[in-house]
């Protein structure tokens, strides 16, 4: 999918979604939630969308494992330990020109090792990882949580703060099983299951 269009996709379908929902659903209704408002996106704004295929959330964010996420995929081993590095950079926490300059150094190493085929989902896959990035730093700030464009949430996750290097990771691999509304879906579902 070509870049720009990818990126617009993927913040326009995170705004719609969390304009759309009206209160946050019980936990078990998150995904199909999630799913119905994806597909409405996808639906309205003629965007390749695939059934919801993720593998399962726990309930608390903290407890998502998203290297075994990767293991679940069917790419090579080559691909997967890049993966597992982009995640490892999230982990980190650095900067966003940090995490840029890391992020480059994996596309480099995946251009040099990846078929022609995984090294187009991988370099999607990191292309989204800095959109999201900078997606959500636009909206995070040190001190309020969260000011996005759902305006019935006060900005703070009664369950605490929220992990946004979690919703980071989900964001940047749920292409891996849902093709482009997967990116979507698994941000939504990421940021909702922490409210």
């Amino acid at each position: 999918m070509k870049r720009n269009i990818l990126a617009r996709m993927h913040n326009d379908g995170i705004i719609y979604g969390l304009n759309a929902l009206h209160e946050i659903p019980s936990p078990q209704d998150i995904p199909s939630t999630v799913e119905s408002l994806v597909r409405e996106f996808s639906e309205k704004y003629d965007v390749p969308f695939e059934p919801l295929n993720l593998p399962e959330f726990p309930e608390n964010i903290n407890d998502l494992n998203l290297d075994e996420w990767v293991d679940q995929t069917s790419f090579s081993t080559e691909f997967k330990n890049l993966a597992k590095g982009t995640l490892d950079v999230l982990e980190r926490e650095l900067s966003i020109v940090e995490s840029f300059q890391e992020f480059d150094r994996l596309l480099g190493q995946a251009e040099s090792t990846l078929n022609e085929s995984e090294f187009y989902v991988f370099d999607d896959h990191i292309y989204v990882a800095k959109r999201s990035m900078e997606f959500w730093k636009a909206e995070v700030d040190e001190t309020q949580v969260w000011q996005l464009h759902a305006s019935f949430l006060d900005g703070r996750s009664a369950r605490g703060p929220i992990n946004w290097w979690k919703v980071l990771g989900c964001d940047c691999i749920g292409g891996f099983f849902n093709g482009p509304g997967g990116y979507i879906c698994a941000s939504l579902i990421s940021v909702i299951m922490q409210y």
